[in-house]
C-alpha cells in the first residue's frame, strides 16, 4: 500500500514538473489574472519548444505567420475563444472605465490577429484553409466583437498622446549631433519629424491611394500610416527640393546590363537585373550626412466603424548616410519602437531605442514561424536576433539613392522610369493609406462582420 502511494506521488511529480508554467502577464494590470492580461496571453504570448515564453510586449504585430498551426489546434484555440467570450461579455459601462490607451493598444493587437487570420483564408486551396476553415470563422467573429466593444470615439482617438513628442520632451535623447563614422549609434532621436517646422521634407506616395513605403505598408496589412522623410544637411550646397527636382529630371534612370548579364557589384539593387537593366551610375546623389526617416503611426477603428489615423507613433527608423561619395555607402541606422508599458505608465522613453532583442520576424520573413520550425532557430547562435543595421541593410544596401526603395522599387515590377519623389503633406499620405486599407480583403471582411453583428 505504501509502495503504491509512493508511486502515485512520484508519477504526479513528474507530470507537474513536465507541465509548462503559465506565463505571467502584467501589461494591463499588476494582477496577472486580470481579464485583459489573460486575453493578451491567449493571443500574443508564444512559447519555444524548450518552454521559454515570449510575452511580446514590444512586438508591434501579431507573432503569427501563414505557417503557424499550433494556435489553431483545438486545445489552444478553445482557450482563446473562451477568453474572448468572457472578454465580450463585458458591459459598455465596464469598458468605459478602462483607460483609452489600454483600449487602443488592445484593439491594435486584436486587429493584427484578425488580419493574420484573413491572410490564411484568402487562398481557398491552401491546406490550412481547408483544415481550419470553421475555426477561423469562429475566431474572426469573436475578434470583431472584441474590436468593436473597446473601440474609441474619433475624438478619443485624436486625444491620444503624441508618443514621438512625449519622447522628445522627456526621454533625454539628444537631437544633435548626428551619427558619425566614429560614433554611428549615439542615443540620438532627430527633432522635426512632426513636420510642423524644421528641415525635414515629407515625401508623398508613389501612386494614388498608396503609401510612400509600399512594401512596409502592404507587408504589415496596411494597419499603419508610413511616412518617409528626407533631410539634407545644411552644410551642403543643395536643398532637399533642389535635389528632388534634379533626381526626377535625370534621364535615363536605368541602363542596360553588361553583355555577360552581370550588374555592377557596387549597385546591389535586387531584381533590377532580371529586367535587364541597372541604375545609371551617373544618377544625382545626395551629399554625405543626408538622412532618411521612416515613421510608422497607428491606424485605429472608431466606435462608428471608421478608420482613423492616430497620434500614436509606433516606430521610427533613421538611416544616416555617412559617406556617399564612394560606391560603397556607409550608413548609420537607429530604430525606436513604442513600449506599451512605458506608454501606460507615462514613463519616458515611450519610444525606446531598440537593440538586438528577439523580435518575431513579421517583415519579409518568408512567412516562417520560428516557434514551430527550424528556419529561424531560437537556440542557434548563427540565427540570433540581428541588429537593425543588418535588418535594414539587407534591402537598403544600394549605393546612396539606389538604396531608397521608394524610388528603386526593390521588390516591384519596374516601369520605364522610376517613380518621382515629391514633397507632400501628412493629410495626403494619411488619406491615401486609409483608402488603401479600405480596399483590402481583410478590412472588407471585418467591416461586414462589424455591421452584421452590431448591436441594435
Amino acid at each position: 500500500m505504501h509502495r503504491g502511494l509512493a508511486l502515485t506521488i512520484f508519477v504526479s511529480l513528474i507530470l507537474v514538473s513536465g507541465m509548462a508554467e503559465e506565463p505571467r502577464v502584467t501589461l494591463y494590470s499588476p494582477d496577472s489574472s486580470h481579464l485583459w492580461n489573460r486575453l493578451h496571453r491567449a493571443i500574443w504570448v508564444r512559447t519555444t519548444p524548450d518552454g521559454t515564453h515570449h510575452d511580446g510586449e514590444d512586438w508591434l504585430d501579431a507573432p503569427l505567420s501563414t505557417e503557424t498551426r499550433s494556435v489553431l489546434e483545438e486545445g489552444p484555440l478553445g482557450k482563446t475563444l473562451s477568453v474572448l467570450d468572457e472578454f465580450n461579455r463585458q458591459t459598455d459601462e465596464a469598458v468605459a472605465t478602462i483607460p483609452a490607451l489600454h483600449r487602443a493598444w488592445m484593439q491594435r493587437a486584436l486587429w493584427s490577429v484578425f488580419d493574420w487570420s484573413v491572410s490564411l483564408t484568402t487562398d481557398f486551396h491552401s491546406p490550412i484553409e481547408r483544415e481550419f476553415h470553421p475555426r477561423l470563422r469562429d475566431l474572426q467573429g469573436r475578434l470583431t466583437a472584441a474590436i468593436r466593444l473597446i473601440a474609441l470615439t474619433k475624438e478619443e482617438i485624436d486625444s491620444l498622446p503624441d508618443t514621438y513628442a512625449s519622447t522628445l520632451a522627456g526621454a533625454g535623447y539628444s537631437t544633435e549631433p548626428l551619427p558619425t563614422k566614429e560614433e554611428p549609434n549615439p542615443p540620438y532621436l532627430p527633432s522635426g519629424l512632426a513636420f510642423d517646422s524644421g528641415d525635414w521634407t515629407l515625401l508623398g506616395p508613389t501612386a494614388p491611394s498608396q503609401s510612400p513605403a509600399p512594401v512596409h505598408f502592404e507587408q504589415l496589412s496596411s494597419r499603419s500610416v508610413f511616412l518617409v522623410a528626407l533631410r539634407i544637411p545644411k552644410t551642403g550646397n543643395v536643398s532637399s527640393l533642389d535635389y528632388l527636382k534634379s533626381l526626377n529630371d535625370f534621364r535615363p534612370a536605368w541602363i542596360p546590363t553588361e553583355k555577360d548579364g552581370q550588374s555592377t557589384p557596387t549597385l546591389p539593387v535586387g531584381g533590377l537585373q532580371q529586367a535587364g537593366v541597372i541604375p545609371n551610375p551617373e544618377t544625382p546623389q545626395f551629399p554625405d550626412g543626408t538622412q532618411w526617416a521612416l515613421i510608422r503611426r497607428a491606424i485605429l477603428i472608431s466606435r462608428d466603424g471608421a478608420l482613423h489615423s492616430s497620434p500614436l507613433v509606433e516606430s521610427i527608423q533613421v538611416r544616416t548616410y555617412l559617406a556617399v561619395g564612394t560606391k560603397q555607402s556607409t550608413q548609420a541606422l537607429v530604430e525606436f519602437v513604442l513600449s506599451p508599458r512605458a506608454l501606460f505608465d507615462g514613463a519616458p522613453p515611450v519610444i525606446a531605442q531598440h537593440g538586438t532583442e528577439f523580435r518575431f520576424p513579421r517583415f519579409l520573413s518568408h512567412q516562417q514561424d520560428p516557434f514551430e520550425n527550424g528556419f529561424y532557430s531560437l537556440q542557434s547562435p548563427a540565427n540570433e536576433p540581428s541588429p537593425i543595421q543588418l535588418d535594414c541593410l539587407s534591402c537598403h544596401s544600394g549605393w546612396g539613392i539606389h538604396g531608397v526603395n521608394s524610388r528603386s522599387e526593390f521588390f516591384r515590377p519596374r516601369g520605364v522610369e522610376p517613380p518621382h519623389l515629391y514633397p507632400s503633406g501628412q493629410n495626403e499620405i494619411v488619406q491615401g493609406a486609409l483608402r488603401a486599407k479600405a480596399r483590402r480583403a481583410d478590412w472588407i471582411l471585418l467591416d461586414a462582420l462589424w455591421n452584421l453583428n452590431a448591436p441594435p
